[in-house]
């Protein structure tokens, strides 16, 4: 893959929890919905393979981190989504 297309990947992945951030402190949407956590996946899915795609070792702390961002963004999607149990 080119380094221009990774770098754009890149650039939309870093948007997205900027973008999100930015509705949520504009109230514009709810901090627990799946659109939220989905983008903020995806947007860590998009920094990971735009980081593996050029990897060198100095990319190992941004892909951990976003492997965990996703990690707690997939928790965040099956909270909202599981159904509910009365009581």
């Amino acid at each position: 893959m080119s380094q221009t297309l990774l770098g754009i990947i890149g650039l939309i992945g870093a948007a997205c929890p900027v973008v999100m951030y930015y509705l949520l402190e504009q109230e514009k949407i709810n901090p627990k919905s799946t659109l939220y956590f989905g983008v903020n996946g995806v947007g860590s899915v998009l920094i990971i393979a735009a980081s593996v795609g050029q990897f060198d070792w100095g990319d190992i702390g941004a892909v951990l981190m976003e492997s965990a961002w996703l990690v707690i963004s997939l928790m965040g999607i099956y909270k909202v989504m599981k159904p509910k149990t009365s009581v």
